[in-house]
């Protein structure tokens, strides 16, 4: 019986994408510098984390099964360059920028935390209802 819960659907489309927002904003907090300034809306900006999990799950999936699968292939091809795309645009457009253009210490709160954590989402929730 709980081996069918954790297989279900729901399980695997709800509670684990959950799951890998909840390890991606503990993962932020304890990387944080002692004494750290920087807001805390940062810690929830997990897109790149949720993608990064989502592609070791797809590989952990490709590894399962006893012959190649193309469709997990094509997955694991997505994820990896969503996470590519994802890890340039964290880096250079998902911040606040004060009046001079300059680069804040502040994510902007669509572009840099809801945006790519809902991206991430669902991707793996894509995955999951196609495998």
């Amino acid at each position: 019986m709980e081996d069918n819960l954790f297989k279900s659907f729901l399980f695997q489309s709800i509670i684990v994408p959950v799951l890998f927002v909840g390890i991606g904003i503990i993962t932020n907090r304890l990387g944080r510098k002692d004494g750290d300034q920087n807001p805390i809306k940062n810690l929830w900006a997990v897109g790149t984390s949720i993608l990064l999990m989502s592609l070791v799950a797809t590989i952990s999936d490709l590894g399962r099964i006893s012959a190649p699968d193309l469709n997990i292939l094509v997955w694991v091809v997505v994820f990896l360059f969503t996470l590519l795309v994802s890890l340039d645009f964290d880096r250079y457009g998902s911040w606040e920028r004060d009046r001079d253009g300059n680069i804040t210490a502040k994510k902007h709160l669509v572009k840099g935390i809801i945006a790519p954590n809902l991206i991430g989402i669902s991707l793996f929730i894509a995955y999951r209802a196609t495998v």
